[in-house]
């Protein structure tokens, strides 16, 4: 998907850099700027919204929705230690 500013969901965006799990994107996000991000990626600083990538057109480095995009801006974000707690027993 394409991780932006939780206060720019209409877009569009320009793709200024990626995100991916071991690999994180270490700049700041501005206003109409998007950052694709793989699943396991850290999230940009700024940004505070994931869009699929199943809700956007994507031509060279701009990116529109297509879709309707997510009914609220953290749908599809998963925040570190959601699923498990230090010490717990996973396995």
């Amino acid at each position: 998907g394409y991780a932006v500013r939780g206060d720019d969901l209409a877009g569009p965006w320009r793709v200024i850099g990626e995100s991916a799990a071991g690999h994180p994107f270490a700049d700041t996000l501005a206003v109409g700027e998007a950052v694709r991000i793989s699943t396991g990626a850290l999230m940009p600083a700024d940004a505070g919204c994931v869009i699929l990538q199943e809700d956007v057109a994507r031509d060279g480095n701009a990116v529109s929705l297509s879709g309707e995009g997510p009914d609220r801006p953290d749908k599809h974000i998963r925040r570190t230690g959601l699923d498990f707690r230090a010490g717990e027993m996973v396995l």
